[in-house]
């Protein structure tokens, strides 16, 4: 009987890392693959091109970082041939264990977007993606968002929509009368989403790659004012942007000193930013910020090594050592 039961709760136990399968993250880097790979235990080997027609695979350059470099590797190929497939090579103990992309369709290409409906207000909008093609065989994923810019060429805009999975709609407020609207797009392709990689589970630090993005032509200008006793005074303005241009951020790999502070990275976005800094023989710490165009990241000093991780509107998008 105690036999069986100890059986039994050996069968509860969860599977060690050691018996994790490793994790493969493949996107897009301007609109070519983005490779990357963490083993979890063992150490990755590298990454491969294996061409189409069973071609003998090509060993890759690969970039490793300092908190795991035995357990995690990246890859840019590069302008790759459609058929093209890339594998992953990880040596556990003698065990060596592959882990492979899907197929690559060719480099990522998309039409622009275009935007349906009457320029009217009270009328409804819609932005409707444009075909693309190239990408991973896994499919392709877009989102789009709809903006009014004051003058035909742009000028001062304001987004009217969060970007959105695919199509994306607006109901035209009387406030906008006389504007112009457009429609934006980004296309990603891969199992990373469209711009941003998620944070959890948080495998470690890099940059995700970038999307492909594109605007409509404008549509307008919107006709008919609101009448007189439509209280457009009072209504709240949308957040003035210049541009659906994604958040970027990147931390230097030593930190430099200006006004007493260490300078650690840089940000460009319209967006709350949220630093954390951590290690240096220092406790943590977190500052919020609002960024408007482009902003250098600033913390207290502390000497020696230590990780700094950016998150934009609640999402990680870099995580990196730098040293003072």
């Amino acid at each position: 009987m105690r036999l069986i039961l100890a059986l039994a709760l050996l069968l509860l136990i969860p599977a060690t890392a050691s018996a994790q399968a490793p994790t493969v993250i493949y996107g897009v880097d301007h609109a070519n693959p983005d490779l990357h790979v963490w083993a979890w235990s063992g150490t990755v080997v590298g990454w491969a091109r294996c061409p189409a027609g069973g071609a003998p695979c090509e060993p890759l350059p690969v970039t490793r970082n300092d908190w795991n470099p035995d357990g995690f590797a990246g890859a840019r190929p590069g302008e790759t041939a459609p058929g093209t497939v890339f594998e992953a090579t990880i040596d556990r103990g003698g065990e060596i264990i592959t882990a492979r992309t899907p197929a690559w369709e060719g480099t990522l290409e998309a039409a622009p977007p275009t935007l349906e409906g009457d320029p009217t207000v009270g009328a409804t909008v819609r932005a409707v993606p444009g075909a693309s093609q190239g990408g991973w065989a896994t499919g392709r994923k877009v989102q789009t968002s709809i903006y009014a810019c004051r003058d035909q060429g742009g000028g001062e805009c304001q987004k009217l929509t969060r970007f959105t999975d695919g199509a994306s709609e607006v109901v035209v407020d009387a406030r906008y009368a006389g504007w112009y609207l457009s429609a934006a797009q980004w296309w990603g392709s891969g199992n990373n989403g469209v711009t941003f990689i998620p944070e959890a589970p948080d495998p470690g630090p890099f940059v995700p790659g970038e999307a492909i993005g594109a605007r409509s032509a404008a549509l307008g200008p919107v006709c008919c004012a609101a009448a007189p006793d439509v209280p457009v005074a009072t209504l709240s303005p949308a957040p003035v942007v210049t541009a659906p241009r994604p958040p970027h951020a990147a931390i230097r790999a030593r930190a430099t000193r200006a006004h007493g502070r260490l300078i650690v990275g840089r940000v460009t976005c319209s967006c709350t930013v949220r630093v954390k800094v951590s290690g240096g023989g220092r406790r943590a710490i977190t500052r919020t910020l609002v960024v408007r165009g482009a902003q250098s990241l600033a913390v207290p000093v502390r000497r020696g090594k230590f990780r700094v991780r950016v998150t934009v509107d609640g999402q990680l998008i870099v995580s990196a050592s730098t040293r003072y």
